[in-house]
């Protein structure tokens, strides 16, 4: 039986109640802020709440799956580091793909909702330069 702060112990530590809580905060108070700044200011920053959105999905994702990962959950192949998190989050956001990483059961939901929202929000980018344009700002 290892003593605690060993080996075995530490690693179930980090890997399922940090993995989780980072993935948590991920979720629920990046994208909050961020969707509660877009309402509050879209018409006076449309661009600026455009990028935070742009930047906030992958980057929530990335979290989640790393989370996913380092809970032994096995959700991407070859997922390693946060680096690679991230690099598979925006390659899955701009729906680019290069097929190095894939997803695994039912981690094939998540990534399929964030490639809708990345379809969404890079959909929205040319409406909001359009319509600057007509209203004059």
């Amino acid at each position: 039986d290892p003593e605690f702060g060993t080996g075995s112990q530490c690693n179930y530590f980090f890997s399922h109640i940090v993995g989780w809580n980072v993935a948590a905060i991920a979720v629920a108070i990046i994208p909050a802020f961020t969707v509660w700044f877009v309402l509050v200011s879209f018409r006076e920053f449309p661009f600026f709440s455009v990028f935070l959105i742009a930047l906030n999905i992958p980057m929530s994702f990335a979290f989640v799956y790393f989370g996913l990962q380092q809970s032994n959950q096995n959700c991407i192949s070859d997922l390693s580091s946060v680096e690679d998190a991230i690099y598979f989050s925006i390659t899955t956001f701009t729906t680019l793909g290069y097929g190095d990483m894939s997803p695994i059961g039912s981690c094939r939901l998540i990534t399929s909702l964030q490639a809708l929202l990345g379809l969404l929000t890079i959909g929205a980018i040319p409406s909001i330069v359009v319509s600057s344009v007509i209203s004059g700002k």
